[in-house]
């Protein structure tokens, strides 16, 4: 879950590059009035999370937990030159689907965008929904590469 992120930072303070996924899904709301006393990774330059769900273990993040998630991460990793973030697409089997079962549609990051570190100059967001407001607030001076 995403505390295992916010303990890296305590666990591995030098790392300027991270790779990795996480399991959102179960994990419970952060209070945003919280994240100020979390550990920031100061030197963490590039991250990459390849997905924030289990592909074969549930649901899609709702969009509040999605701009929980963000907001978090965006606070804790305020130094990110080059981020990319897919959220990951759950998987429904054919006898689900006969079933009724549907793939649900991709949460939104309900304005966690306006939150972005200001020092991005890439930025990969995938499996996100994104309405045509989501950069309105958003201050990329440094942004040379999105890919949507």
């Amino acid at each position: 879950p995403v505390s295992t992120f916010v303990k890296l930072a305590d666990l591995f303070p030098e790392l300027s590059t991270l790779r990795t996924g996480l399991s959102c899904r179960s994990a419970p709301l952060v209070p945003l009035d919280s994240i100020g006393r979390l550990t920031q990774f100061e030197r963490l330059r590039e991250l990459s999370l390849s997905s924030l769900i289990h592909r074969f273990g549930g649901d899609h993040l709702t969009s509040e937990k999605l701009n929980n998630v963000l907001r978090i991460i965006f606070h804790v990793a305020p130094n990110l030159t080059k981020l990319k973030v897919c959220h990951g697409t759950m998987y429904v089997s054919g006898k689900e689907q006969k079933g009724g079962k549907r793939v649900e549609p991709h949460p939104n990051p309900n304005g966690a965008l306006d939150f972005l570190p200001a020092t991005l100059e890439s930025l990969h967001l995938g499996e996100i929904a994104l309405g045509p407001l989501d950069f309105d607030a958003t201050a990329l001076g440094s942004l040379r590469h999105l890919t949507l």
